[in-house]
């Protein structure tokens, strides 16, 4: 891919120069594009909302479900009750 050439007129003198924005965009625009889909996809609202659904008795989306993981369930030791002390 050749660089872009801009000419320019500076008091007369016909000024030459390279434009290399291109790999730069060819790079940046997806990694942004990947950003931007991210935070249309997930907000506070959106958990807000999905929190307050759930607590109502809504069911949670099949697609939520699916990212769930156990570890996310697993009570951890320090919070745990110890059994018979309660």
């Amino acid at each position: 891919m050749h660089p872009l050439l801009i000419h320019t007129t500076i008091n007369g003198t016909v000024v030459s120069r390279e434009s290399t924005s291109g790999p730069a965009l060819l790079i940046g625009l997806p990694i942004a594009a990947y950003g931007a889909a991210k935070i249309i996809r997930f907000s506070n609202s959106k958990l807000e909302k999905v929190l307050a659904d759930y607590a109502a008795g809504k069911p949670l989306s099949r697609s939520l479900k699916r990212k769930l993981k156990p570890r996310f369930f697993v009570q951890s030791v320090k919070n745990a009750v110890p059994r018979g002390a309660g």
